[in-house]
């Protein structure tokens, strides 16, 4: 009898193993095909965006700012780099508030995962450029873009090898059909990031990221961002809106995409150190992307 009971026992274990590892392979190949999808469909973005940041509560049941919002309108540019494209380097300004304009960052990010992630934060006021490691988790006010809820890790390109999947199941989001995904960083990646864990919800047939809750290292809930009003312009999916709520410090911010092109000659020398400093250059510059926006 325990022979038996042993047996079914360990048949279960077996299967349920099995099960795990299918649906780990299964996760793995979805956000591969996700990561694929974002890599060819651009390798160079300009555009222009609105940028909210308030104190939010809850009225009538919808989330609402209950402050006057901070409000920034910024341009950006972005270029893929290095041997396979997969390294990225984008350069933004911001032109209001006019307390704020000529703020500008730089950053570098690197497909390797020997090489940190860096970004340079120009403050005209001061006359300096401060160089930020975007991987420190424990710099949270240096990190984050232009002092919104966004970290800078938020908006970095997703490297499919830094995370472990599983997928959680199939359900609907938005009206579409999606698939929740657990992702869990690797340990060499754990030391770069901020979050322990992270559920994506992805479209299963535009394989693109709607929504993600991201879990602390303590894998206690911290942030939720949301994708909404998706377009497909220049071929390429596009969030014209994304909010990410802070749940621990019940902030949130809103980055509105007002206008956008893909796959233009971004030159390489703008994305440089010079372009946050020198203002008549920057200017040049960005006269002739601003050309292709729509």
């Amino acid at each position: 009898m325990f022979s038996k009971i042993a047996l079914i026992l360990s048949l279960t274990l077996a299967t349920l193993t099995w099960a795990s590892s299918a649906r780990a392979q299964t996760a793995l190949k979805i956000m591969t095909e996700v990561d694929r999808v974002a890599r060819e469909s651009s390798s160079s973005t300009f555009q222009e965006v609105k940028l909210l940041s308030c104190k939010y509560g809850k009225k009538n049941g919808k989330t609402v700012c209950i402050e006057t919002p901070r409000t920034k309108r910024i341009e950006s540019a972005q270029l893929d780099t290095g041997e396979h494209k997969k390294d990225s380097k984008t350069v933004s300004f911001i032109l209001e508030p006019i307390g704020e304009k000529g703020m500008a960052m730089l950053t570098f990010e690197f497909d390797a995962q020997d090489k940190d992630n860096i970004s340079w934060l120009y403050l005209p006021a001061m006359g300096k450029v401060k160089k930020i490691i975007n991987s420190d988790p424990d710099d949270d006010s240096g990190s984050s873009f232009f002092g919104s809820e966004f970290f800078l890790e938020d908006l970095e390109n997703f490297d499919v090898d830094d995370y472990d999947y599983t997928l959680v199941k199939e359900s609907r989001f938005q009206k579409r059909p999606v698939w929740i995904i657990e992702a869990v960083p690797t340990k060499a990646h754990l030391r770069k990031t901020r979050y322990g864990k992270s559920k994506l919800w992805i479209d299963q047939e535009r394989h693109i990221l709607l929504m993600s809750q991201l879990h602390n290292k303590q894998l206690k809930p911290y942030k939720q961002i949301t994708m909404s009003k998706i377009e497909r312009i220049d071929g390429v999916w596009t969030a014209r809106r994304m909010i990410v709520k802070n749940l621990v410090a019940k902030r949130m911010s809103a980055m509105m995409v007002t206008a956008v092109c893909y796959n233009i000659k971004v030159p390489r020398q703008f994305l440089s150190q010079r372009a946050l400093i020198d203002f008549s250059y920057r200017e040049r510059e960005l006269s002739g992307l601003r050309e292709h926006l729509q």
